[in-house]
């Protein structure tokens, strides 16, 4: 059976895509550059205007969460997590004590995943260096992080 098969698919032509579907990925592909342009200029504007930049909290008002204790406010102007790329604000004892340790277990769950994803990359790094693998390996381990 298998024979079989292989027999007729090797005698069928080679699969190409209609003229039709290759201009409408170009047309999708050009109006979404487009797109992507006006919303970067719309968004250089809006910052470059004079307007003053919002953090996050503030920009969502409805969502507010606040600490039980006194003067707690949550400082979303500090940006200080991940430790060296300080892309988001990040602070335990901000939050209200119900949350905190759901908190810290995603925390320790990101930072466990972060390492042993950076530990795939040395290791990878190791077998394709010393031969054993090939470089495409060490792409796809980069990729994870």
């Amino acid at each position: 059976l298998a024979e079989g098969l292989h027999n007729i698919t090797a005698r069928l032509p080679p699969a190409r895509p209609p003229a039709r579907l290759a201009s409408m990925a170009h047309i999708i592909g050009a109006a979404a550059s487009s797109a992507a342009q006006q919303a970067a200029a719309s968004a250089g504007r809006k910052i470059g205007g004079g307007h003053d930049v919002q953090p996050m909290g503030h920009a969502l008002p409805q969502l507010s969460v606040r600490n039980s204790g006194p003067g707690s406010e949550i400082r979303w102007e500090d940006f200080n997590y991940p430790p060296v790329l300080r892309l988001i604000h990040f602070d335990v004892t901000e939050l209200p004590l119900k949350l905190r340790k759901t908190v810290r277990l995603l925390n320790l769950s990101f930072l466990l995943t972060s390492f042993v994803c950076l530990l795939n990359v040395a290791d990878t790094a190791a077998f394709v260096f010393a031969g054993v693998a090939p470089m495409q390996w060490l792409l796809q381990s980069a990729l994870h992080v």
